[in-house]
């Protein structure tokens, strides 16, 4: 069910596009829906709460392993995180629905978390949108 959400509101961001929050102080994290399709891949910032805990989550969660996670080459391969990310400056960060890696160049670390962080990210986009755009969305992904 999870990969056919995240077509659905991906299809959405390419088809409505999504802004960044205005706010003022916040940490500033933004993703991309990393997909393989030809297009450009769609980027937005996370809401201020949606950021904090996402941030919270990947510096709490445990079971790290020196194991790479290989990734499809199409389709949807994950949301790339970038942004304030203490202790984690220049690594690529990216969230799956069954966990994220942390790729510093040298080694890549596998964290399985059951789909904690995927959720933090499909929740808060879904509450970047409202009812109508919802709708339009799923109707895309049909």
């Amino acid at each position: 069910m999870l990969p056919r959400a995240v077509a659905s509101l991906t299809a959405g961001i390419l088809i409505t596009g999504c802004g960044a929050n205005d706010a003022g102080d916040r940490i500033d994290v933004e993703v991309t829906a990393d997909l393989y399709s030809g297009q450009e891949n769609p980027e937005w910032a996370l809401s201020e709460s949606a950021a904090e805990d996402l941030v919270e989550h990947i510096h709490t969660v445990t079971g790290m392993a020196e194991t790479r996670q290989d990734h499809p080459g199409l389709g949807f391969r994950g949301f790339l995180v970038e942004g304030e990310l203490e202790g984690l400056e220049g690594a690529e960060v990216r969230v799956v629905a069954d966990g994220l890696s942390v790729d510093h160049g040298d080694e890549l670390l596998w964290m399985p978390d059951g789909g904690t962080a995927f959720e933090i990210i499909v929740d808060d986009l879904d509450a970047q949108f409202s009812a109508a755009e919802r709708e339009a969305i799923q109707e895309a992904g049909d």
